[in-house]
C-alpha cells in the first residue's frame, strides 16, 4: 500500500484503508495471485516457505530468520541460489 502512495491512517489518525491508493494497492495484490501457485491466496508462512524452497515461486518477501531454512541444501532446492 505504501508503494502506491497510501498511508495506514489519514491526517486525523483514522484508518485509511479505503483511500484510492489503498484500493489500487489491494487490486494489484489480488491481481498478483494469478501468477502464484494454486491456493497461494490462503498460504500461511509455512506454505509460502515450502513453495519457495521447492522452486515453485520466483521470489518472496520474508524476514531474516528464514534464510537458514532457504539455505538448507537437504531440504531446499534453491540453496545457494537465493539473493538477499
Amino acid at each position: 500500500m505504501l508503494a502506491e502512495g497510501g498511508q495506514w491512517t489519514d491526517k486525523n489518525n483514522q484508518p485509511a484503508f479505503n483511500s484510492p491508493a489503498a484500493v489500487k494497492a489491494t487490486q494489484l495484490y489480488a491481481e498478483l495471485f494469478k501468477y502464484g501457485p494454486p491456493g497461494a491466496a490462503t498460504y500461511d508462512w509455512s506454505n509460502a516457505l515450502e513453495a519457495f524452497r521447492s522452486g515453485k515461486v520466483a521470489f518472496m518477501i520474508e524476514s531474516t530468520p528464514f534464510a537458514d531454512w532457504m539455505e538448507d541444501s537437504s531440504k531446499s532446492s534453491v540453496a545457494d541460489k537465493v539473493g538477499y
